[in-house]
């Protein structure tokens, strides 16, 4: 395996970041002997796109080997930052690409003066 790569995602790439949420829901789900109705192919979520165009600057993604591995949303509205999604696919969990992800997307980061809100 070659050494994960944290960069922004693409417009181009929200299929693709979209099946890595997917399937890390999905594992999430099975963990805690739930079932989920949404299918593995299930059309990406008008709200992941709307995230990706409203504030490009916090969702990004691992990469390795060139296969997109764990992503993360974070998006900022006026002084208030958050973390909207957080996802790595299930075979990579613990691995340290999910903290790298949301390291890169943290307010600080950014450039930008707001204040942390996680709940």
């Amino acid at each position: 395996m070659s050494e994960p790569h944290i960069r922004k995602v693409r417009p181009d790439e929200i299929e693709e970041v979209w099946r890595v949420h997917v399937a890390s829901s999905h594992d999430g789900m099975a963990r805690r002997g739930q079932a989920d109705a949404r299918p593995d192919d299930a059309p990406v979520a008008s709200d992941a796109r709307a995230a990706l165009a409203s504030d490009p600057d916090g969702y990004f993604c691992a990469v390795e080997d060139g296969r997109i591995r764990g992503m993360v949303s974070a998006l900022v509205r006026g002084r208030l930052w958050y973390l909207s999604m957080f996802f790595v696919l299930p075979d990579d969990q613990s691995r340290g690409l999910g903290r790298a992800a949301r390291r890169s997307a943290s307010p600080g980061r950014r450039s930008i003066r707001a204040r942390k809100r996680v709940t």
